[in-house]
This record gives structure tokens, C-alpha cells and sequence, in this order.
């Protein structure tokens, strides 16, 4: 609805009824429908009023069905999910309408330079469990971007608006023209299959809608800008990005887990994305035990002694040459930054690096640590370290680790293994998270009675603290 018409509509309607709701004042207009604030009874709300000429393109059963999608929301009421209070077909003025809370606050896209970096974690929160909240009804939003989500409270509030797209399940009959089914919702925030229409018509299927939705927010509000805002014009640009390029998400004052959690909710296959990002991964973040403790017990264990630094003594195995090139990065990245956490400290026992080229487009990297007494390490101490491409235009890695003391193993065991990096390639994050891991992996050893020299014992790492 353009603006001409909804100041048409404004004329006619301010100060007269709507199914006994009291127009009061416009607020907006989109594309679809013009929004008034109304009351009745004492209950304020935002009422939207839909185009006529958009029911006449669909027809009178299609729009009753969306409303009747809408409406079945009444009494299903969610923090951060707007409430729908009616809906239907006003009998007197002939207009069809929803009527919802009326909320009084920017949206995101409109106050996207002024929210604080430290909210995002309790907002994504939020917008993660309105849309699971959607799911578990077995309805998918379709159209979550920053435009359909105001804040409130100081930025530590939102709530998801604009259900006009809402889809059940297992249901096309609402958004088909036909029998064709045209796209629906906003292009700039769409994931590729859904532009064109590829979706799965299931939970999974339309959960990877959401999850892409869910970055496309996530992005804007770790990089301050829309996303694809540079390919906005002309209208083909757009298309080609939405399925062909893979944003970049940087910014130092947020943290490298949101950084990787909005390019992983990008990932162009949505199997993939499936993979690799669940409901849980949006839970608001915990304190996280800092790095340098098990680094810090390690150095305090043996505080007295002293060892000569020693570089660590790599080779590499070149059979198989992987072809590759972010993968031969990472590979020699890690080499390089195991010998400068060994070199750095000499808490640390000395050891080698083998790099092992198994299947394109992934590869395993052994780390043996000598024994070290004098360093309460008893057993040459071994790491094996996966490290996979999972999408190879948005550079998404993952690196996961399992560890042994003994007898040096032949192979990766994934029974035992921790995951210790994933996301968009970032040499200051695999750096920090490698060491971490390490320390972790000799706290872990450390103050343990010797093993047989025929024997391997394989370590969980993770959560372990050994005193």
C-alpha cells in the first residue's frame, strides 16, 4: 500500500470503527497494509488495516486464511512474540484486519547504530526462542529481519512482529497462486532456497529458513550495517548475492562465538546449516571459564623448576597433497602456532608435529609431547587434531581434538574428541582456542601415575580439573 492510499485510508477511518475497534491514529503503512493505533474496551492495540486491491489479486478465501493463520495465535502468547488480540472481515467498512499488541519503540533496523554490542546475546536469545517458540507449533515466521523485530527497555527486550507470512507445516495451499508458489517475504533477508522456492516442507526444512533469518539479524547487529546492503541495487545484484556470496563478519568489540554463529546461520546449503547450528547455540551465554586457568594451574604446579626452551621438532608427511589452499593455511597455521605456545613456555614439554593429508577437503594433524618429569608429565602425552572444511566460500573450519597419554595412537578417535574451534577462518581465535586446548590437555595429565609403555589411555579434556 503505497502512502497515497493509506492517507486515503487515514481520511476515512480516524475516529470510526472497526469491529467495534476505535481508530485513533495511523502509525505506518507496508506493503500489504496500512497500521493504525485503535482501543476497545480499554485494551489499546495496533490494528492492521490490509489493501483491497491485494485481495483482490489473491482472493477474499486466500486473505480470510492468513488471517485465520494469524488469529489462531490469540491466547498462544510468548515475551518476545507480538500477541494477536482478532482478526477477520469487518462487515460495516468491508476491510479485512488484525488487531495486536501495540508496541511503542523503534525496531532494530531504526535504532541498529545505537544498541549496545553486549546486548546482543540476551536480544538473539530472544528472537531464537520466539521463532522456536513458532516451531514447536509447527509454524514457521518466514519474514524475521530487523524491520520486524522492535526493542525495548533500554535495548534488553524485543519482541518478533509482522505475522502475515506465518506458514503451517505440511501446508501450501496459503501461498500458492495457481499453484505456483511465489516468493513471499523480503528478499534481503531470504535464504537461497527459499528465494527459489527449493525449501523442504518440513521441520528441518523450514528450521534452516529461520536459522538464516536469524543470522541475517545476527549480522546486522555485529556489523552495524544491513545485510548485503551493497548489493541492494540493482534488484539482480541482490539476487546473485543472496545465492552466490558468502558475507563478511568482522568486528574486534564482539565476540569471535557470534561472529561464528551468524556465518554458520549464512551458509548458502541448508543441510549444511543444519549441521552445523542448533536451537541450543542461541542460549544466552554463560560466564565461560577464562583460558588461562588450566594454564595458570600448570605454571603453579611446577613454579620451581626450570627447563631450557626448546622449539618443537616438526616434520610433515606431503603425501596426498590436498589442493586446497585455506586447508594447507590452516594446516601450517596450526604448526606454526604449536611450536610458538611450546616455545613460549616452559611449562610445556617438548614434542613434534606430523601432518597427516586424508580426504579432501579435510586432514589430521599428530602432536606428541615427550614425557617431562619436571613438569609432573609422565607419559609422552598425544593430540590428534581434525581439521575439516565445511564450506569452503564462507571459509568455515572446524577443528576438533582427541587425546591419549601412552603409546602414541594411529588414529583419530571420535568417542573422546572435544570440539575446540568452528567458524569463519580467524588466526587470533584458533590461536587462543589451540591454546587453551593444550593446557587444558597437560592440566589434564599432570600429578598422574605413569602408565604402561604398551599402553594408550585416552583422555576427556574437556571439563576436566585436575587439582
Amino acid at each position: 500500500m503505497d502512502k497515497v492510499k493509506a492517507a486515503e485510508l487515514t481520511n476515512k477511518l480516524v475516529g470510526n470503527d472497526v469491529d467495534g475497534w476505535t481508530i485513533e491514529k495511523y502509525i505506518n503503512c507496508g506493503k500489504s497494509a496500512a497500521v493504525f493505533e485503535a482501543s476497545k474496551e480499554g485494551q489499546n492495540a495496533a490494528i492492521k488495516i490490509f489493501d483491497d486491491e491485494l485481495i483482490e489479486k489473491y482472493g477474499d478465501d486466500t486473505q480470510i486464511g492468513r488471517i485465520e493463520r494469524e488469529r489462531s495465535l490469540v491466547g498462544q502468547d510468548h515475551p518476545n512474540l507480538v500477541k494477536i488480540f482478532d482478526g477477520g472481515l469487518d462487515e460495516k467498512t468491508n476491510y479485512y484486519f488484525i488487531a495486536m499488541e501495540y508496541l511503542r519503540g523503534p525496531n532494530i533496523a531504526q535504532a541498529l547504530k545505537d544498541i549496545p554490542y553486549d546486548r546482543i546475546p540476551i536480544l538473539l536469545n530472544q528472537l531464537a526462542s520466539a521463532a522456536q517458540f513458532l516451531e514447536d507449533l509447527e509454524i514457521c515466521h518466514r519474514d524475521i529481519k530487523p524491520e520486524n523485530i522492535v526493542v525495548l527497555d533500554d535495548f534488553q527486550k524485543l519482541v518478533l512482529l509482522d505475522l502475515g507470512v506465518l506458514r503451517p507445516f505440511g501446508d501450501g495451499s496459503l501461498t500458492d497462486d495457481g499453484g505456483v508458489q511465489e516468493f513471499v517475504g523480503t528478499l534481503q533477508y531470504s535464504s537461497p532456497e527459499f528465494l527459489l522456492r527449493q525449501e523442504e516442507d518440513s521441520t528441518e526444512g523450514w528450521r534452516a529458513l529461520t536459522f538464516y533469518q536469524i543470522g541475517g539479524v545476527l549480522h546486522d547487529l555485529i556489523t552495524k550495517k544491513p545485510l548485503f546492503e551493497e548489493y541492494k541495487i540493482p534488484y539482480a545484484r541482490l539476487v546473485n548475492a543472496v545465492q552466490n556470496e558468502s558475507p563478511a563478519i568482522a568486528n574486534e568489540l564482539v565476540s569471535q562465538k557470534l561472529k561464528s554463529l551468524a556465518a554458520r546461520c549464512l551458509l548458502k546449503d541448508w543441510r549444511k546449516r543444519l549441521e552445523l547450528v542448533n536451537w541450543s547455540d542461541f542460549e544466552k551465554q554463560e560466564t565461560v571459564e577464562e583460558t588461562s586457568s588450566a594454564q595458570q594451574r600448570v605454571l603453579n604446579r611446577i613454579r620451581d623448576s626450570r627447563e631450557i626452551s626448546e622449539d618443537i621438532d616438526e616434520s610433515q608427511n606431503k603425501s596426498d597433497e590436498v589442493d586446497k589452499e585455506l586447508l594447507r593455511e590452516t594446516t601450517e597455521f596450526i604448526k606454526a602456532s604449536v611450536s610458538s605456545i611450546r616455545a613460549s613456555s616452559s611449562a610445556l614439554p617438548r614434542g613434534q608435529v606430523f601432518v597427516n593429508r586424508t580426504a579432501d577437503p579435510e586432514c589430521q594433524i599428530f602432536i606428541t609431547f615427550d614425557a617431562f618429569e619436571r613438569g609432573l608429565v609422565f607419559d609422552s602425552v598425544n593430540c590428534i587434531l581434525s581439521v575439516v572444511l565445511e564450506d569452503i566460500a564462507a571459509k568455515i573450519i572446524t577443528i576438533t581434538a582427541c587425546a591419549a597419554r601412552g603409546t602414541r595412537p594411529s588414529k583419530f578417535n571420535s568417542d573422546v574428541a572435544d570440539q575446540i574451534f568452528q567458524g569463519p577462518y580467524d588466526g587470533d581465535a584458533i590461536f587462543s582456542s589451540l591454546e587453551s586446548y593444550i593446557f587444558e590437555l597437560i592440566d589434564a595429565v599432570q600429578n598422574r601415575s605413569a602408565v604402561e609403555n604398551s599402553e594408550t589411555e585416552w583422555l576427556h579434556i574437556r571439563g576436566v580439573n585436575s587439582g
